[in-house]
């Protein structure tokens, strides 16, 4: 069984490339962004900009069509995939 993933994220040191986001109705999730090419997910709070690696577009297009998107993300992305505060 892998480790767990800390649920706190870690702030990335070095200048990440942008990842164009788009609104969520959401009252936990203001924005969601992917980039295809390398699977990678953002995604903004109220607390900051997280960055989520080896996302299947799968699990982003399905966060897009959730009724609750907070929710989905608590329950299918935090603490699944690596993640990083990038702003």
């Amino acid at each position: 069984m892998p480790a767990p993933i800390p649920q706190r994220a870690p702030r990335l040191k070095n200048p990440v490339p942008r990842i164009r986001r788009q609104p969520v109705r959401s009252t936990s999730v203001h924005e969601a962004g992917y980039d295809v090419a390398t699977q990678t997910l953002d995604l903004r709070f109220s607390g900051g900009v997280y960055r989520y690696d080896a996302v299947p577009c799968a699990v982003y297009e399905a966060l897009l069509g959730a009724g609750s998107p907070g929710r989905f993300v608590n329950d299918e992305i935090r603490g699944r995939f690596r993640c990083h505060r990038i702003g």
